[in-house]
């Protein structure tokens, strides 16, 4: 239970910190509203992409790639360990 209250307490944290973000402050000349919240989207994309680029790249590197004279050893792998899952004691 206590773990639950604590997540959704941060959770309440970043939407509120992310809502209050989107409105600009009014001792900085930036421009129009619309200036800042294009500024402000594109920071937290400059933030998010790496994330996802490490994500991609971990998953194009864990996909395993099977050589055409290769595939019956791939085949008789799939076999016994199904074999073996069947069978296990």
């Amino acid at each position: 239970m206590g773990t639950w209250l604590v997540c959704l307490l941060g959770l309440m944290g970043c939407l509120i910190t992310l809502f209050v973000g989107f409105i600009p402050p009014s001792n900085l000349n930036i421009g129009s509203s619309f200036y800042y919240e294009i500024l402000f989207c594109s920071g937290m994309a400059a933030m998010i992409l790496p994330i996802g680029f490490f994500y991609w790249y971990q998953r194009r590197c864990t996909i395993k790639i099977v050589l055409p004279g290769q595939q019956e050893l791939a085949n008789a792998t799939k076999l016994v360990n199904s074999f073996a899952k069947d069978n296990a004691l």
